[in-house]
């Protein structure tokens, strides 16, 4: 029983206030070593028994520019082998860099959690200020107050969010640069 309680209260901490810390955690990294690398490396044997290793790596610089390190498919496009190798490796890759995309995403929790806070502190302090020293003038502020925060939570707060994790849709380059490659590849 004690057990169980102490798992709830594990996840429920991990849930509110480890989770959405992930994201800046992520962002902190980005910044401090210049940038985040997604790489995935493969190995092909040729016919004659040569391995040669190969990947794929996207470079994502803290102002968020991304720069894309693909094979050399040109030297082995004709190689059926080969391409079906690659293009396994290319769906793994699109599929790491999605989750760091969901991970930056994941700052909007935390946003969100943050602007909830301030919006919490700002409208204690007009109603706390109504309680202690009550006045007509004093009543107006907190109502005041309580209706901008219901105008901004309804109207702004998602406005303010997306803008911040704007920047964050420039990953979605990288992906396009590289499906319209392989794209390209596959018409020829």
């Amino acid at each position: 029983m004690i057990q169980d309680i102490k798992k709830a209260v594990r996840k429920h901490w991990e849930e509110q206030f480890v989770q959405p810390l992930e994201p800046l955690k992520l962002l902190l990294k980005v910044f401090r070593e210049g940038g985040y690398a997604v790489e995935t490396t493969f190995d092909f044997v040729d016919e004659r028994g040569r391995k040669t290793t190969h990947s794929f790596k996207t470079l994502i610089q803290p102002d968020m520019d991304i720069v894309d390190f693909i094979p050399n498919i040109p030297k082995y496009f004709r190689n059926a082998a080969w391409m079906t190798l690659c293009d396994e490796h290319r769906t793994i890759h699109l599929q790491k860099i999605k989750e760091f995309e969901r991970t930056i995403f994941g700052q909007e929790v935390l946003l969100d959690k943050l602007m909830d806070g301030s919006l919490i502190i700002i409208n204690i302090t007009p109603f706390i200020k109504v309680i202690t020293d009550f006045s007509p003038e004093t009543a107006l502020f907190s109502t005041g107050t309580v209706v901008a925060s219901v105008i901004f939570r309804k109207y702004g707060k998602s406005k303010m969010i997306s803008l911040t994790t704007k920047n964050a849709m420039r990953i979605f380059k990288a992906v396009n640069k590289i499906r319209s490659f392989f794209k390209k590849k596959k018409t020829k």
